[in-house]
């Protein structure tokens, strides 16, 4: 490969090689900076029909999907460029420097129970995100979430487009299937075996599959094992995690448990609902919903892709037959009974032994087919329910957070007075000249206008005299006391009383009045 391409970006090292496909390191020589960025390539098995054709839809659909994502999530890897050269195709992204889930794992051994539920909570808002964007993510595991190493954020990385396009195209022998599955693409499974549920396996994901693959995923960091090294129980399948890992909270542990449900309905309908449960410490027994965005329609074809070079061993496509777990509820117990009792019926009748099997199991695969198209309904219903109460509640919050503003903006129109009294106040107190003025009181009754103000005179009476600033003299005369003048110490002299107390109660009405501040002297 050159080591330069589209004569701006410098190859510096390969990162991987999947067999179709290489991954690399770079510098984008047309910054300033030299960024660093990581190529992908991606390189048809042949330049004709339509495997060429879905290949290079596939790929543009993950760079589609980059740049839909990247530019809303800083823990998403953003799309830098995406190009055609020579026949291959080339994908442009963040580079994001730190270690996978598998490489800390690796490195240091299970993860505590505090690491692994802070890894969780700073995911699933970038999960919720995602999904709100109508998009399911379908390979979460280890490896495809990265710790970076500049801020300790988990980052998710790898939107399947590649995998998609090399798992339909290429059987476990190396060669090309028949054409009748490339043309069909809702015949596409995409995951990791042992991280994928049995809807997913059936080629119908929703939202709640990548949680199920989070919690798997979590749970290998607590006990170090893949989920293939687990045992489940062999009635209910319910996964035999917590003996590997005895130190983990009963509360934590019920969290876990609840997100590998084989059935979409026990499990967390969204991942801001896990969010909740792992902030609050506890699981809510409401019937999850799962997405109704289901990005395959139908089930895939008897495909087993070759293995890849990362930790885990990349997607496989298989029958839904050899992955599927039966409900054991009343209604579905009877309806595969007696879809089953028509089909050996029928073989019987038609074909014998051979068509009792051929019957019995396209009998089962309709009843299954039934099953899970019912609990897309009642969980798209039940979703609706959720988004009308979240509505409302958000209603609620915002007339409450309007009259907190409307009472608030009462309050302070009932005090500005009080608020230009003191101002004044703080400014005569600079003043050097008046820096033995009392302090003001916050309110008192307004005073009339008088000619005169203070006691009649007297003979062999003590005066008290309300004094002032001379620059309140206009005011004061204007509005307050016609009779007030400047003496010539330069005080204001407003009125004069023989008593104490009433002297005292005039200046601090005066002073709440006028807004200049009066004393007794």
């Amino acid at each position: 490969m050159d080591k330069m391409l589209q004569n701006r970006y410098q190859i510096i090292r390969e990162l991987g090689d999947g067999g179709f496909g290489k991954t690399f390191l770079a510098e984008d020589t047309h910054m300033p900076s030299a960024r660093r960025c990581v190529i992908k390539q991606l390189k048809p098995i042949n330049d004709g029909s339509k495997i060429y054709q879905l290949i290079k839809d596939r790929f543009l659909r993950e760079a589609a999907i980059l740049e839909q994502l990247g530019g809303g999530s800083n823990q998403i890897p953003k799309l830098y460029a995406y190009f055609e050269s020579n026949g291959q195709f080339y994908l442009v992204q963040e580079y994001i420097e730190g270690e996978t889930l598998s490489e800390k794992l690796h490195k240091q051994g299970p993860i505590s129970e505090d690491e692994v539920k802070d890894i969780l909570v700073k995911i699933l808002p970038v999960l919720d995100y995602v999904h709100h964007q109508h998009i399911v993510h379908r390979d979460i595991k280890p490896d495809n979430i990265i710790v970076r190493r500049a801020d300790n954020l988990p980052v998710l990385i790898d939107f399947g487009a590649v995998k998609e396009s090399m798992r339909t195209i290429v059987t476990g022998s190396g060669t090309a299937p028949h054409s009748s599955m490339v043309t069909d693409k809702s015949s596409i499974v995409i995951g990791t075996p042992g991280f994928m549920p049995s809807e997913q396996l059936s080629g119908r994901p929703v939202f709640s599959s990548d949680l199920y693959a989070l919690g798997l995923t979590a749970i290998y960091l607590l006990t170090g094992k893949i989920p293939q090294e687990l045992h489940s129980d062999p009635l209910t399948g319910e996964i035999a995690w917590k003996e590997h890992a005895p130190n983990v909270s009963p509360a934590f542990a019920a969290i876990l448990d609840r997100t590998i449900q084989i059935h979409l309905r026990d499990r967390f309908p969204t991942a801001n609902a896990m969010l909740d449960a792992l902030n609050n410490g506890v699981v809510s027994t409401t019937v999850v919903s799962p997405s109704p965005y289901a990005t395959v329609d139908s089930l895939p074809p008897t495909v087993v892709s070759p293995p890849a070079h990362n930790t885990y061993q990349s997607t496989q496509v298989v029958t839904p037959d050899s992955q599927r777990y039966y409900r054991e509820d009343s209604r579905s117990s009877f309806d595969w009974q007696k879809t089953a009792l028509v089909a050996a019926l029928v073989g019987i009748l038609l074909f014998g032994g051979g068509g009792l099997f051929i019957y019995l199991m396209i009998g089962l695969q309709r009843a299954e087919i039934a099953r899970i198209d019912e609990e897309r309904k009642e969980a798209e219903e039940e979703r609706e329910k959720a988004e009308e109460e979240k509505t409302k509640k958000e209603e609620e919050l915002q007339q409450l957070k309007e009259q907190q503003q409307q009472r608030t903006q009462v309050a302070e129109t009932k005090k500005p007075q009080t608020v230009v009294v003191r101002e004044r106040v703080v400014q005569e107190s600079s003043n050097p000249s008046s820096s033995n003025l009392t302090p003001t009181v916050e309110s008192s009754p307004s005073l009339p206008f008088q000619s005169a103000c203070g006691s009649p005179n007297g003979s062999g009476s003590v005066w008290y005299r309300v004094l002032g600033p001379a620059g309140a003299l206009n005011t004061v005369k204007n509005n307050f006391c016609g009779d007030a003048f400047v003496r010539s110490d330069g005080n204001l002299q407003v009125a004069s009383f023989n008593s104490r107390s009433e002297a005292q109660n005039f200046a601090a009405a005066l002073s709440s009045s006028s807004g200049y501040s009066f004393r007794v002297r």
